[in-house]
């Protein structure tokens, strides 16, 4: 599927026939023009009166070309499905009940405020959406709790990660590390909203994150990530130790809190004995 635009006309042509579809709204980088590519996807969220007519039946999509992969995500409250028709372009269907679109009336989504396109309408209550801001929204300030919680949690998954390297069991020291790349992700978005003054951005799964961090943290990420071999999973637990600290005692900094270095004088020393001591 090459032309965006027409499978995009042809679902829209394809909503406004089905009488159980209330409303299509399109969101993502589709809805500007000129920060889209050949592979953005086709954001669509649908609002129906009975889910189990899309979420159960597997024939409906098909009609709009070709397609390569159909994954569902059935969650307890809606259903998403994620095509990919022939070429390369996928296709996001979220699918909800008509209730959620109600509720959405109060409280626009996050996802919702760098721009959305009502597409079909038939009982007008999309256009009872709040207007959108027109930029992606940052993670909120965290209370010194929250912050503090976050530093917990931070050593106890690098703790993991030096434990599996330790047992040679490198594709759950692996998982772990994921976990930990995780905290240094939250901790970077803080950073940039505290100490970066950035207010338009989102931490969702780190997209775009060269345009919001600063050069020097963008620079430092080159390293924290390492291959398979352990004395590079070594190295890259080193690095992403002391790029998380970093930037944890300058959020501590702005927020007037306890950055907690007795955490780090305590792990530190076992890490660095777990790697040069490993078990016979």
């Amino acid at each position: 599927m090459d032309n965006p635009r027409k499978l995009l006309k042809n679902i829209e042509n394809w909503a406004k026939n089905q009488l159980n579809i209330r409303a299509l709204i399109l969101l993502g980088s589709r809805v500007h023009k000129g920060r889209d590519d050949r592979l953005s996807d086709l954001d669509l969220y649908l609002f129906v009166e009975n889910l189990s007519d899309y979420a159960d039946h597997k024939a409906w999509f098909k009609a709009f070309g070709p397609v390569w992969i159909a994954v569902l995500n059935d969650e307890n409250d809606h259903a998403v499905w994620k095509i990919i028709y022939e070429g390369g372009l996928m296709v996001e269907f979220m699918i909800y009940p008509l209730r959620a679109l109600e509720a959405m009336q109060e409280n626009l989504p996050r996802q919702f405020e760098p721009g959305y396109a009502i597409l079909v309408d038939k009982d007008q209550g999309a256009k009872q959406l709040p207007q959108a801001r027109g930029t992606s929204q940052p993670p909120e300030s965290p209370s010194p709790e929250v912050f503090q919680e976050s530093l917990s949690i931070f050593w106890l998954n690098a703790y993991q990660v030096a434990k599996y390297l330790w047992r040679r069991d490198l594709w759950m020291a692996k998982h772990h590390d994921w976990q930990l790349k995780g905290d240094l992700l939250q901790m970077m978005g803080w950073h940039a909203l505290l100490k970066g003054n950035q207010r338009t951005f989102t931490l969702h799964e780190g997209k775009g994150l060269q345009t919001w961090i600063d050069p020097e943290t963008f620079t430092r990420l080159m390293t924290v990530f390492g291959r398979f071999y352990p004395a590079d999973s070594w190295r890259a637990l080193e690095d992403t130790i002391k790029l998380f600290t970093k930037l944890a005692n300058e959020v501590a900094e702005a927020l007037n809190t306890n950055p907690r270095d007795d955490l780090q004088s305590k792990f530190m020393p076992l890490i660095k004995d777990l790697q040069s001591n490993p078990p016979e």
